[in-house]
């Protein structure tokens, strides 16, 4: 371990503390960093994106890392709660085969506790030290969550729930704070944007959504081709 990373594991992370009064200045940080990381998604994801971190507007305190942190805590709490959500209604109706969403929650969970000793160093530095360390394995973490949540969730298990808005009203706000997590890491922050003069990150960001793009596209192709066979079985010939 390098003394940077030593001096960043030795310093406590400032807590984030929810509803405290804001300024206008923090207010106005936030709104500009959903800005940036949803500008090219739908509209409504800057609305997910401002409600998600504006009650941590004071804590954040104008922080890159911080938006990041308070958007991931929030994310993996509102997950947690999830799987309770999933795991009652399962005891209710288990023809709706929930399983394969559930262990996806709870891995992710389970897989949060790294990445977000990560994302506390990243704040208990500030943006300005951020740089001595990789945010590769965050970024690979939060990208599988996104990628796993779609397969397993919203394209597998969620489907077989009848009244989805009523039954599971949670799985809305999951998702949509997954992408603002996502987008809080992966987009070039004030100090990413340092590492993409580095050729290696460029290319790892590159591989990564590469990789990203592959994966999707073969389990949409899986899926179809899993309902092709059955239609086939099931069809008198």
């Amino acid at each position: 371990m390098t003394a940077a990373a030593a001096a960043a594991d030795a310093r406590p992370s400032p807590p984030l503390v929810a509803n405290l009064p804001a300024s206008a200045a923090a207010q106005d940080f936030v709104r500009s960093r959903c800005g940036e990381v949803c500008r090219l998604r739908p509209k409504q994801a800057a609305r997910e994106c401002n409600k998600l971190l504006l009650p941590f507007a004071t804590s954040i305190n104008g922080s890159y890392a911080g938006a990041s942190l308070a958007g991931t805590t929030a994310m993996i709490s509102e997950l947690t709660a999830f799987v309770r959500d999933m795991r009652e209604l399962v005891r209710a109706w288990p023809e709706y085969k929930l399983g394969g969403c559930i262990r996806m929650a709870e891995g992710a969970v389970g897989g949060a506790k790294e990445q977000m000793a990560t994302l506390s160093r990243f704040y208990a530095l500030g943006d300005d030290k951020v740089g001595e360390f990789g945010l590769s394995e965050v970024m690979k973490w939060i990208d599988a969550v996104e990628t796993d949540f779609q397969h397993e969730c919203s394209h597998g298990g969620l489907m077989n729930v009848v009244d989805l808005s009523k039954e599971l009203p949670r799985a809305r706000v999951v998702k949509n704070y997954i992408d603002v997590s996502n987008g809080l890491i992966c987009f070039p922050t004030k100090y990413a944007i340092n590492f993409l003069g580095s050729p290696g990150l460029f290319s790892f960001l590159a591989a990564c959504c590469t990789f990203t793009v592959f994966i999707s596209v073969q389990r949409y192709i899986d899926m179809h081709m899993h309902t092709l066979n059955i239609y086939e079985r099931t069809t008198p010939t």
